[in-house]
């Protein structure tokens, strides 16, 4: 019997055939009941973050947004949500039940009695043993306590972050000096010993502690910090995002999550043995340049195997480029490690958000959005939606402008994906915001109030960004 895998699919269903965990995409019919637009459908569509709904106004067809209806529109077609709405609970089925629509188009992981083309791996799996946790006499840096459950609210949860902000900046900031200091030191002239890599496998234990202590914080410096900071950040950031995704999704805690950090934090390694002009250029890669960058895996593989690293950290070096349509080096997918395809989509999320000398950044949002059309093709789409629901739909740390012209920071997850938690900054007018409100965009009295894009927060604050989050003053919590 062939063994059962399952695939990420697009699927439509009907409304009673929904199950918790699915991730909902469009409304295949127009209930009757929504069908003339009042102002209690008006209320209740607004809780949707759609694009290009469909309606007859003034006996013409055309295409609106959701905060562009008006009373007495006739709804005649849903446009696609904006980002995939996760369906949490047994209400929100009973929701959509009686609101009377009957078919829907969401994503879910459809089970195949086949061995697909693309297999996907169904869980996080390791192949090695984790070295033990450090005796709790080792030294160590110290950071701020993990919250306790009296900070579990919204603001409590924010002043944890902006606690642990010094610790993450700090820890980023030297990570990203170690690896500056390996990659310069042009080892292709030399062997290289266990000894050039101690600093990462250090490194790797305090990513994990910070992680644990508080996953958002890693994230606001990375997505806040000002451009060309650190040449050598990429793989400090890469390591966070993987190791805070296995923490979220996986509680992945102690010497094994600072042992997938190290996999993670060395999956460039490779790129030591290549000339650092290479490594710096500020312009795209001629063909002989791609070339040759696309030996770093193997070059790195093969450092790690033989200094002894475990088995999986050094499938993470060899094999996070690889993608389901090919990628490098030459290997099939369905033999790629859970953590190497992890790695991999985490690589170019980092890639897609951190700007170039050719290019300008996506925000977090595009960003996922990205990754969310290369499931399809190219990256694990379970990984992928592992990723999204780590770190949000609207990451926390990212800058959004609202609908009433402000302009915030994300600071928590919603119950609604695409509705989280923010603070403006911003008046609508352009004037900094001196006393801070947290607002829960998914509260029913804020329903008219939504995310209109995501920003770039260097357009509003330049390099100060991230001291501004970090100084948040809040009226009330």
């Amino acid at each position: 019997m062939a063994e059962t895998r399952q695939l990420l699919e697009e699927v439509p269903l009907p409304v009673a055939a929904l199950t918790t965990g699915m991730f909902l995409l469009r409304f295949l019919d127009v209930p009757a009941k929504l069908q003339v637009v009042s102002p209690a459908v008006l209320a209740f569509l607004r809780k949707f973050e759609f694009y290009d709904l469909t309606v007859l106004r003034a006996e013409r067809v055309q295409s609106v947004d959701a905060d562009e209806l008006q009373i007495g529109d006739r709804l005649v077609g849903f446009g696609r949500l904006e980002s995939p709405v996760e369906i949490k609970s047994s209400q929100h089925i009973k929701i959509l039940g009686s609101a009377g629509f009957s078919k829907v188009l969401v994503v879910r992981f459809m089970a195949k009695t086949q061995d697909p083309k693309y297999p996907v791996l169904d869980s996080f799996a390791y192949d090695f043993e984790p070295p033990p946790d450090p005796p709790k006499t080792a030294p160590t840096k110290r950071g701020p306590a993990a919250q306790t459950a009296k900070d579990q609210t919204a603001a409590g949860r924010l002043r944890a972050i902006q606690d642990h902000l010094g610790w993450a900046r700090e820890t980023l900031e030297e990570g990203s000096r170690t690896l500056e200091e390996l990659y310069s030191g042009n080892f292709f002239s030399k062997k290289m010993s266990k000894k050039n890599l101690q600093g990462a496998v250090d490194l790797g234990a305090e990513l994990a502690k910070l992680v644990e202590a508080n996953p958002d914080s890693g994230n606001v410096i990375s997505l806040l910090s000002h451009e060309d900071q650190f040449t050598y950040r990429h793989s400090v950031d890469v390591a966070h995002y993987v190791i805070s995704t296995c923490h979220v999704m996986r509680n992945e805690v102690g010497g094994r999550l600072a042992a997938i950090a190290v996999g993670a934090l060395l999956h460039d390694v490779g790129k030591s043995k290549l000339p650092r002009d290479l490594l710096e250029k500020e312009t795209k890669f001629e063909k002989r340049d791609k070339q040759q960058m696309e030996t770093h895996p193997v070059l790195g593989s093969e450092i790690l195997s033989e200094l002894g690293f475990a088995s999986l950290q050094v499938d993470m070096t060899r094999h996070h480029h690889v993608t389901r349509s090919g990628g490098y080096p030459n290997y099939p997918f369905d033999k790629v490690s859970t953590l190497a395809r992890l790695t991999g989509t985490s690589d170019i999320y980092q890639a897609l958000t951190t700007p170039r000398p050719y290019k300008e950044p996506e925000s977090a949002n595009q960003a996922l959005q990205t990754l969310l059309k290369l499931a399809k093709t190219q990256l694990d789409p379970q990984v992928v939606l592992f990723f999204i629901k780590a770190l949000g739909v609207y990451p926390v740390g990212s800058t959004v402008e609202l609908s009433n012209g402000e302009v915030a920071f994300v600071v928590g997850k919603g119950a609604n994906s695409a509705r989280p938690k923010v603070v403006p900054v911003v008046d609508a007018q352009g004037g900094l915001i001196q006393n801070n409100e947290l607002l829960d965009l998914a509260r029913p009295d804020l329903g008219e109030l939504k995310i209109e894009k995501p920003v770039n927060h260097r357009d509003y604050f330049k390099n100060n960004a991230l001291d501004l989050f970090g100084n948040l003053s809040l009226l009330s919590g």
